[in-house]
């Protein structure tokens, strides 16, 4: 190295030095802050923390009652399609009519046979290939002539004015219930 650097760093290293010293001699003075600056310091603390606050609640307010409004919402449309039609379906009396029963969820289960059961004397089955089913109040029908099909079809008819209702009931092998669909249906008009 030359002199000339050597001349620069040690001039250097001694401002550096005087620097420390400097920075030294300030921390052995007693310094106190003005008591007008500690408190304007507490008072803007205090506010900040009020603001950060305030925020805070209708940072989850908001949200809260978006939360209870969706799953109200959710409640409503789930009740809804549950019971879609809540009306009693209204048909002529003396007609014929064709009761489609959705039986795509039932083919998860083990079923071995459906039973179709008329209430009242107010309903017949209807059939134009077999004429004694009219006579009928109940049909048992094996669940392998369903295996393939989404719907069980029904024709009944109406033979007084009236509310009526079939009921379809799903048995396994052991003769136990395991689902029941019924069906309300009203006839109007003038009795057979």
């Amino acid at each position: 190295m030359s002199d000339s650097q050597n001349s620069q760093d040690s001039g250097s290293d001694s401002a550096a030095i005087r620097a420390l010293s400097a920075l030294r001699s300030l921390n052995q003075l007693d310094l106190q802050p003005s008591p007008y600056l500690v408190a304007r310091i507490k008072a803007g603390l205090m506010s900040d923390m009020n603001r950060v606050s305030a925020r805070g609640w209708l940072r989850y307010f908001w949200p809260a009652v978006s939360a209870a409004l969706a799953c109200a919402l959710v409640v409503v449309l789930s009740a809804r399609s549950e019971h879609p039609n809540e009306e009693i379906a209204s048909y002529v009396v003396g007609q014929d009519y064709l009761i489609r029963v959705d039986i795509r969820s039932v083919h998860q289960t083990d079923v071995a046979y459906a039973e179709i059961v008329l209430q009242d004397e107010n309903l017949q089955f209807s059939s134009q290939q077999f004429a004694d089913v009219k006579e009928l109040r109940k049909l048992v029908i094996e669940w392998q002539q369903l295996t393939d099909k989404q719907y069980l079809p029904i024709v009944v008819q109406g033979l007084k004015a009236g509310t009526s209702q079939v009921t379809v009931n799903f048995y396994d092998k052991n003769n136990n219930v395991i689902l029941t669909k019924e069906m309300p249906l009203s006839f109007k008009g003038k009795n057979i």
